[in-house]
């Protein structure tokens, strides 16, 4: 979209060792608008993305303002309906409380689930999940979240995983050299799709999985375009696994975040 970068959230079956499938599944869309880029204020260009109810997403016609009569009863606005519809104003705190915060709890549980942003060259895609030490992006505070909730819980373990796909290949941006980090993906028949070799995080904190993040990102393929200098011309993966032991079973949750 070229008005902002969606936001879509899936929650998948449930995949543990010890419990049966839970066959509800859910899909949600969000939308958040971008600010204007700096070359688009210094021309003057007017803002046409309005924002009402948190769900409906109005394009307003550009030439509505000419004195072009022509035109009045002839109106280009366009109207979009998504689950959740955001501003330029809305911080990644904001937007991680209200797309993926809620499937904290469902991951704990053993459900698979995904949380992808998508949109154009510039829509703010890579800010929104990985964010800046500023404002950290979705990323880094879903794992805040799962220490803040089970860091006493001896019984609970979090592991991260960093990847890039660019040209149909898998890169682990999680080795210290991304470039020799060539993965493949097979299927393992008690935890489902896996990267062999891909490098895990044990994590034991924010800051470490802050810097997995941060480090993994400068090691991104990139490429200058007219909207972002610095524009990620490939898909990153964060998955972050759950795991839960107790006597009577063992419980299996990934979380799939990722920057297309």
């Amino acid at each position: 979209a070229e008005y902002g970068q969606r936001l879509v959230v899936k929650r998948c079956s449930m995949s543990s060792t010890g419990a049966g499938e839970d066959e509800c599944s859910r899909i949600s869309v969000a939308v958040r608008c971008r600010p204007l880029s700096v070359s688009e204020r210094n021309n003057e260009v007017f803002d046409i993305c309005r924002v009402m109810d948190q769900r409906l997403v109005i394009l307003l016609d550009p030439g509505a303002a000419s004195n072009d009569y022509l035109r009045h009863d002839k109106s280009k606005e366009k109207r979009f309906a998504f689950d959740q519809a955001f501003d330029a104003e809305t911080g990644n705190q904001r937007l991680f409380e209200a797309t993926t915060q809620p499937l904290i709890g469902r991951l704990v549980q053993g459900f698979n689930c995904s949380v992808f942003a998508y949109g154009s060259t510039g829509a703010g895609k890579t800010f929104t999940m990985i964010g800046t030490e500023q404002e950290p992006g979705v990323m880094s505070r879903t794992v805040d979240c799962l220490f803040a909730e089970f860091a006493s819980d001896p019984s609970v373990s979090v592991v991260c995983c960093f990847v890039e796909v660019y040209n149909e290949v898998l890169w682990d941006l999680g080795s210290q050299d991304g470039r020799e980090g060539m993965l493949d993906l097979r299927e393992d028949p008690v935890t489902g799709p896996s990267l062999t070799g891909v490098t895990e995080l044990q994590a034991q904190s924010v800051e470490d999985v802050m810097k997995l993040l941060q480090g993994g990102n400068q090691r991104r393929t990139t490429e200058p375009t007219v909207m972002n200098v610095t524009s990620s011309r490939s898909h990153a993966v964060f998955q972050v696994r759950v795991e839960r032991r107790d006597r009577e079973a063992t419980t299996l949750g990934k979380l799939s975040l990722i920057d297309l």
